[in-house]
């Protein structure tokens, strides 16, 4: 297991023969390419990095996701993300993606407002979120668990068809980024 990233980012203290931190080596640049083109996966949040898995044609599991729009620009089915929870602060309830995306909130720029207005809070994964979406990650592509896709192509479509038929400025090619989203977390917040 490698760290990667940046020399901005902190210190994490931990020790182990299978893990290496590279944030703080001093072409961390290039190691951080030679580690993506190398490694098996991607694991880790959405941010910048998140959407490197795709240049080296790697998989990937997002944690901490935000937006349903560019879904980190995955064109494959083996890609994972778990989206953070928007909490409405009117209702006081976390909103399902339907009701997401019948409020717009699919994309960053109008996410960044309602936060700002404070009409929603954004709330990050849990440990256990994140483990069992590992878990599935790992089972579905590494040892050919098969999974029921009835919840994700009807995300897909639900997302299709918000984006075809009511937002008249969102580019064609958005429309071709898929993923995977874990079960659990389809069966508890898609309705």
């Amino acid at each position: 297991i490698y760290r990667v990233g940046e020399k901005t980012m902190d210190y994490f203290k931990f020790s182990n023969e299978n893990y290496e931190d590279l944030y703080n080596v001093k072409n961390y640049k290039i190691q951080l390419n030679k580690t993506y083109a190398e490694c098996a996966f991607y694991f880790g949040s959405s941010a910048s990095h998140g959407i490197i898995p795709e240049i080296f044609q790697k998989k990937k599991i997002l944690i901490n996701h935000v937006e349903h729009l560019e879904l980190s620009y995955s064109q494959s089915l083996d890609n994972y993300v778990l989206f953070k929870k928007i909490f409405c602060n009117k209702n006081k309830k976390f909103l399902s993606f339907n009701e997401i995306f019948k409020r717009r909130l699919f994309n960053f720029t109008i996410i960044s407002e309602s936060l700002n207005k404070k009409l929603i809070k954004l709330e990050d994964n849990t440990e256990d979120e994140i483990f069992e979406s590992i878990v599935e990650f790992y089972e579905t592509n590494y040892k050919d668990k098969k999974r029921d896709n009835s919840l994700i192509n009807k995300y897909l479509f639900l997302r299709k068809e918000y984006l075809n038929n009511h937002e008249d400025n969102i580019p064609k090619f958005f429309q071709k980024f898929k993923c995977n989203i874990p079960e659990f977390f389809l069966k508890k917040y898609l309705d």
